[in-house]
């Protein structure tokens, strides 16, 4: 007996979407950094992917504490991971420079993953201050 090549059934994700992706979001692309009257940059942003089906829940650091998720970033750069978002879609294009609004809060992307079966993209994100 031959197994299919996906077990779960391509129409779960869009059953799941008005119950577990009980959030919509904005993706906005990093466009440019402009310098303010003190010299201080201010990036640009334009929206890349509007009304994401999305599900937003904190990082802890433990069971039930808390706090952020350690992310690696690079050998020597750690960040602090406050929000992790689940998509219900793959996207490829959506990287560390770019933002996540959801519920009028804007997130600052620090790492996206995407699944090995291209169905939905995780955001590792913390909220911009």
């Amino acid at each position: 007996m031959t197994l299919p090549k996906r077990i779960v059934h391509p129409n779960l994700l869009t059953a799941l979407t008005n119950v577990f992706y009980n959030d919509l979001c904005t993706i906005q692309t990093y466009t440019a950094e402009n310098l303010d009257s003190f010299g201080q940059p201010q990036p640009t942003f334009t929206d890349l992917h509007t009304d994401v089906p999305c599900a937003i829940s904190t990082s802890a650091t433990g069971a039930d504490s808390p706090g952020g998720k350690e992310k690696n970033m690079d050998p020597m750069i750690y960040q602090i991971a406050t929000h992790h978002f689940a998509l219900a879609a793959y996207y490829t294009d959506v990287g560390p420079k770019d933002q996540v609004v959801a519920n009028g809060v804007t997130y600052e992307i620090l790492l996206a993953e995407v699944d090995s079966h291209a169905s939905i993209t995780r955001l590792w994100t913390r909220i911009v201050t």
